[in-house]
């Protein structure tokens, strides 16, 4: 029980050092830089090819979704396959969700990666790794043509899946 309370509190104390800093430091636990990587900020990968503007043309109402080659089944495999748990997560027991947004072109290329939501920052960086290395997708569909669109894509940390 000491551990754990030590752990929050050290946690805590990282947490609120982090928050409270007036200018954009590098976290230290991570490689991340922090202030590039905060919730709604729009990040892109250099290894990603980026389309075609005409490609890129984002449709919100389509007659069949996006999806990952072979389901949501495979899809949850895939993620949890190239999960790397974040150390400092390992060590404060800590499990979150992150959604990952993504857009889709029309041949089905993820780009413009960004945190759309996050349980705890700690995570940001594993999520977006692991969404970058996603294969091409199945496009999004609209009266028979493919669109591109954007997919929000939720990447789950808990402790069994880690072990």
């Amino acid at each position: 029980m000491k551990r754990i309370s030590f752990q929050l509190a050290t946690y805590l104390t990282v947490a609120i050092t982090a928050c409270t800093s007036k200018t954009p430091q590098q976290h230290p636990y991570s490689k991340v830089d922090t202030a590039k990587a905060t919730v709604g900020k729009q990040i892109s990968g250099p290894q990603v090819e980026q389309p075609k503007a005409a490609d890129l043309t984002l449709d919100r109402s389509t007659d069949n979704r996006a999806t990952f080659k072979g389901g949501s089944k495979a899809m949850r495999d895939f993620i949890n396959s190239k999960m790397v748990y974040p150390k400092l997560a390992l060590q404060l027991k800590a499990e979150g969700r992150v959604i990952v947004s993504a857009d889709i072109d029309k041949s089905g290329i993820l780009s413009n990666f960004g945190i759309f939501q996050s349980d705890d920052r700690i995570f940001n960086e594993e999520a977006l790794r692991i969404v970058r290395l996603m294969p091409q997708w199945v496009p999004a569909m609209k009266g028979g043509e493919p669109v591109a669109t954007t997919v929000k894509i939720p990447v789950i940390f808990r402790m069994k899946t880690a072990l």
